[in-house]
């Protein structure tokens, strides 16, 4: 039976190229010009001259091409390509259309991508480059597990100039052990909890007022509020990067952090799924703050009811049923 070669993510879905494709991969790559100042690809003026014949043709452009579409729209917003593909190895490239960038698409993208090069395709080491100066590409490979692999010098002409490389690289076992998910002892829960606010401070206080950010404080030092709560976290390493804490008599989780550097790297989901393992049939509940909301429903959550604000503490309260995601893809 040929396996899939469609991907998704939480909001995305990765599948090959296809016709109908045409107008959306010329406004976002072959007339973007800020996206072609840094992914190559040949500039087309006009869509009536643009010629998508070849990208429709692996074999002509020695490249494996995949639309990067929004789940909720269908509409390709990029592109991943795969090419000089060896027995063990393999290169990848990635654009963005302009328009979209800023949203973590690209790395959310890339990820995913690296599983089924990883998984289903069976690449040891998968490789990829950028033009130095271009810190918004790194930032993604670095985002995503690769690491520094080689710089050369004038490997290209591009752009009516001679361009140096830099490349960067992943191998598989590298990035099986990249982190690790798993319920925390006791002698952890303290690291956990200095994420959380770490985390906190950082990206939900700034939509508190003073009171809300005490409030949240407060908690983290109180015991009688601390009883009760199963915690599991994500670590690179030694270091936690996400905790997750829910309440085990409510189901109701009252900590969901993951540090900055490490979001939009499946690390939340990998905790939430991790957490479903030992409440399987539960409906969960949580208090999203304004920040989290999106995040969480993509994740399946629905509000209940609108956002309140109680000592300072703005939320929207969330379930996740699981009656309701049948056929639901994360």
């Amino acid at each position: 039976m040929k396996r899939s070669m469609r991907m998704v993510t939480e909001r995305l879905i990765l599948d090959p190229i296809r016709a109908s494709d045409k107008e959306d991969y010329f406004i976002n790559i072959s007339h973007d010009r800020k996206v072609l100042e840094t992914f190559i690809c040949r500039y087309a003026e006009s869509l009536e001259d643009f010629d998508f014949s070849a990208y429709l043709a692996p074999g002509q452009t020695g490249s494996r091409l995949f639309a990067i579409r929004l789940k909720e729209t269908g509409r390709l917003i990029g592109i991943l390509t795969c090419f000089d593909e060896t027995e063990h190895s393999c290169e990848i490239g990635f654009g963005i259309g302009s328009r979209h960038w800023g949203h973590g698409y690209a790395t959310e993208a890339v990820e995913r991508f690296l599983t089924y090069l990883f998984d289903e395709k069976g690449f040891q080491t998968v490789y990829a480059s950028f033009f130095p100066g271009n810190s918004a590409s790194r930032r993604v490979m670095e985002k995503c597990g690769m690491r520094y692999d080689r710089f050369s010098e004038k490997e290209l002409s591009y752009l009516g100039a001679e361009r140096d490389l830099i490349y960067y690289r992943i191998s598989r076992d590298s990035r099986r052990t990249l982190w690790a998910i798993r319920p925390l002892t006791e002698e952890e829960t303290p690291a956990a909890l200095r994420l959380a606010w770490k985390v906190f401070t950082e990206y939900e206080s700034p939509d508190y007022a003073p009171e809300g950010t005490e409030e949240f404080r407060k908690c983290l030092h109180d015991d009688s509020y601390l009883t009760g709560i199963r915690y599991y976290g994500a670590f690179d390493g030694n270091r936690p990067v996400g905790v997750l804490g829910i309440r085990e008599e409510e189901r109701h989780i009252c900590f969901f952090f993951v540090d900055g550097e490490y979001q939009r790297r499946g690390i939340g989901t990998g905790l939430f799924r991790r957490m479903r393992e030992d409440f399987p049939a539960q409906a969960i509940t949580l208090n999203s703050s304004p920040f989290g909301v999106p995040f969480y429903k993509a994740l399946g959550f629905t509000a209940t009811a609108p956002e309140q604000t109680v000592r300072g503490i703005r939320f929207t309260p969330m379930v996740y049923d699981e009656e309701n995601q049948e056929g639901r893809q994360l």
